[in-house]
């Protein structure tokens, strides 16, 4: 006999199945606390001096890490009496020294810190800051974390717990999750605070899908949403942190990537599915058939000197907004534009063009001129004649054709290429994509932008209850 199971059921069926998954066993943290405990005690003889706090934070310490995820974030407080200065003079300088036996990479946020490989499967990011009574008198971001450990830790129930790593998971799915600038997404904490606000990974999906509407709004307490609105001027997504209401915790989630997660959330609750949590790699043959049938460019950045990943992705992205707006301004009409970098080759632009520029070199397109009465009138005719192109009146109003070059497009790419510390250079082979490298975030990446088909995403839906 059929039997015919309602989408919740399959939602729960799904979940049970992900949380199998993405749930850490004792082993495994047991480990991560044993790595943590080796290196306080490495760590401790370079700050004891100055009367440093060495302390745990992040998932693992608020019990909500994923399983293989397991990084440490290992803080290293120090009295707030000797500044910022203090730290930007010795901490690195002594935490080197520290951890001489470990691979260590030096990274930079609002001041430097530190990230060592521990082995292949765990990592730590060594952090400074300052210590302080009250998380209103933060003078670094990471100056609060202790007291964001504490909220989550008070307010999170034991079940909840689960149900953070769910939304985390989705978020990583996705492709949301992370407040580097590189994501522009949802941070750990925010994930947290939504199921405290919520109460479970399905109420926040049902809320997103619903209700959500830039500027999303949110509030642990009872502030008043148009005077948040105001006071977080700008924000697409608005949710003060209860620990310093006057900073919003969602500051770093840019438009388009929350966008992308209520379109997300709508599409797992109409079509619910493993996918949504891993999404499987897309065919290569399938992106290659695809990119045959459009027309695209691909530029390989130079990066002169190093820089933080931060700063990289913050001129990365500029980079592609000024190309965008200069092409459509001047009329040559761009399809869609993107950027990407893993950190180890060399950053990439993605423009693609109407087939026209692929097919013929150039693309024809009407342009409106003046009004005849305009002064700016004889003007237009000039330059239409200066290009062996006509004109004609249309209601009173000059038009003409103008022809949009390949080669001026590449100009414009390559004029506006060059900044902070990357420069341009002549495009590369567009199939050259297809083999330059097969780890995972590529491929889905360049799934998306050639297939333009989200990563988690069917091609067609169900809309009815699902047999089994």
């Amino acid at each position: 006999m059929l039997k015919i199971f309602s989408r919740e059921d399959v939602v729960k069926k799904i979940l049970s199945e992900i949380l199998e998954r993405i749930r850490p066993d004792e082993r495994e943290l047991e480990e991560a606390r044993r790595i943590y405990e080796i290196l306080r005690e490495e760590l401790r003889p370079y700050f004891e001096d100055v009367n440093a706090s060495i302390q745990l934070h992040g998932s693992i310490e608020k019990g909500t890490a994923l399983k293989g995820d397991l990084d440490l974030d290992v803080f290293i407080l120090i009295p707030k009496e000797l500044g910022k200065e203090w730290i930007r003079r010795e901490f690195i300088k002594r935490a080197r020294k520290a951890l001489s036996k470990y691979h260590v990479e030096e990274r930079y946020a609002e001041h430097p810190y530190l990230r060592i490989k521990i082995d292949e499967k765990f990592e730590a990011d060594v952090v400074p800051g300052l210590k302080i009574d009250d998380p209103r008198e933060t003078e670094t971001a990471v100056d609060r974390t202790p007291f964001h450990t504490q909220y989550i830790k008070k307010m999170l129930r034991e079940d909840q717990r689960d149900e953070v790593r769910l939304l985390k998971r989705f978020m990583k799915g996705v492709g949301v999750y992370g407040a580097e600038v590189k994501i522009g997404g949802f941070s750990g904490y925010v994930a947290e605070l939504l199921i405290v606000k919520y109460g479970s990974f399905i109420k926040v999906i049902e809320e997103a899908a619903e209700n959500w509407r830039e500027p999303v709004i949110i509030t642990l307490t009872n502030e008043d949403p148009k005077v948040l609105k105001r006071f977080f001027q700008g924000s697409s997504f608005i949710l003060p942190d209860p620990v310093d209401p006057k900073r919003n915790a969602g500051a770093a989630v840019r438009s388009e990537t929350l966008a992308r997660f209520i379109l997300a959330a709508r599409a797992f609750l109409k079509d619910p599915s493993e996918n949504f949590f891993f999404p499987e790699k897309p065919d290569m043959k399938i992106i290659m058939r695809n990119a045959e049938k459009i027309c695209f460019k691909v530029f390989e950045l130079d990066l002169v000197k190093e820089e933080s990943p931060d700063n990289v992705w913050g001129q990365l992205l500029r980079i592609k907004r000024r190309i965008y707006n200069v092409l459509d301004s001047e009329g040559y009409d761009p399809v869609y534009i993107d950027v990407f970098w893993d950190e180890k080759s060399k950053p990439l632009i993605y423009l693609e063009l109407p087939t026209e520029y692929c097919v013929k070199g150039y693309l024809y397109k009407v342009v409106e001129g003046p009004p005849i009465y305009s002064h700016e009138a004889m003007r237009f005719i000039e330059k239409q004649l200066s290009q062996d192109e006509g004109f004609w009146i249309k209601d009173n109003r000059l038009y003409g054709f103008r022809r949009k070059s390949l080669d001026n497009v590449l100009r414009i790419v390559r004029e506006n290429s060059n900044i902070g510390v990357l420069r341009c250079c002549n495009p590369i082979d567009p199939k050259d994509l297809f083999t330059r490298s097969f780890d995972e975030e590529y491929v889905l990446w360049l799934g998306e932008t050639i297939l333009k088909i989200p990563r988690y995403m069917n091609r067609s839906f169900q809309t009815s209850p699902i047999t089994i």
